[in-house]
């Protein structure tokens, strides 16, 4: 599968994501890091029969489904859900599966964040 999601020919191209994780200032106080990073992998539209796993908060949001080289995560234990940045856009991972292996990827949906105005 690995090949398949790094071929320019089907598609492949670098994808910018980002990562919050929540460290601890020198005043003891939590705070959210953001850091980017990419990968080679697709973006694609999401199936409908995809969209029916999301949850019902998320489902009449634009998706989109990625197969990507790296694991992403949709938040768990703590963590919070990486972001996908696609056509000026930024999507929140809602559900991420990771295929593990010498070949290992990721196949994650994505839904559109909410704009926010700047303040």
């Amino acid at each position: 599968m690995r090949e398949l999601i790094t071929d320019p020919e089907l598609g492949a191209r670098t994808i910018d994501f980002e990562r919050i994780t929540e460290t601890v200032d020198d005043k003891g106080r939590a705070v959210l890091v953001t850091v980017g990073d990419n990968a080679v992998g697709i973006i694609q539209p999401a199936p409908g029969e995809e969209l029916e796993r999301l949850p019902d908060a998320d489902r009449g949001k634009d998706s989109i489904m990625v197969f990507i080289t790296v694991r992403l995560t949709a938040g768990r234990d703590g963590e919070k859900p990486d972001r996908v940045l696609h056509d000026g856009r930024r999507y929140r991972v809602s559900l991420a599966e990771f295929w593990p292996g010498d070949d290992g990827y990721t196949k994650a949906l994505a839904v559109l964040e909410e704009e926010t105005p700047d303040a």
